[in-house]
């Protein structure tokens, strides 16, 4: 009875139809290549990130704001990267307190790697509605590592992460 409870389950969830809400397109700023995940905050909006387009072609942070009634969903590009010390292609995104947004850049920052050591940023909403972003860290590719991944946010508020390559001699 059990597993047939399991495979009804199974078949509902397969009947879903799936829908796009939004097709990046990588002309006019609007990024291309979305990273997953996505985060959504209290409202439904859905955040995330593009490895790249933009106007500079280096990566977007973006939010989609779902529709009232029948209007179709809109984006917005919170921040656009524009390459070099300000970094580029942009991974996964976590809020932390006050609805600030965190994440890496896995290219850029320091001219110490190749196109980059990597950065961390904070974007953080004003009362505008506009978003000012702080760049957090420069990797140097030597004892604190390159291309740093996700960070997440600690218990404190203090971000964690990890980089695939570097750290101290062993």
């Amino acid at each position: 009875v059990l597993f047939a409870a399991f495979c009804l389950v199974a078949i509902a969830a397969n009947a879903q139809a799936q829908r796009t809400i939004w097709t990046f397109t990588g002309n006019n700023g609007d990024g291309s290549s979305p990273i997953t995940p996505v985060i959504f905050d209290s409202s439904g909006a859905v955040y995330g990130t593009t490895a790249i387009g933009g106007f500079g072609q280096f990566g977007t942070v973006f939010k989609l704001t779902p529709p009232n009634g029948s209007a179709p969903w809109t984006e917005e590009i919170l921040y656009d990267f524009v390459g070099g010390i300000d970094g580029q292609q942009p991974s996964d995104i976590v809020f932390g307190p006050g609805g600030v947004i965190y994440s890496t850049t896995l290219l850029g920052g320091s001219d110490l790697c190749f196109q980059g050591c990597g950065t961390i940023f904070e974007l953080t909403p004003t009362s505008s509605g506009s978003w000012d972003k702080q760049s957090l860290y420069f990797f140097t590719g030597f004892e604190d590592g390159q291309a740093p991944g996700n960070v997440q946010v600690g218990p404190n508020g203090s971000l964690f992460g990890t980089t695939p390559t570097g750290g101290p001699p062993g």
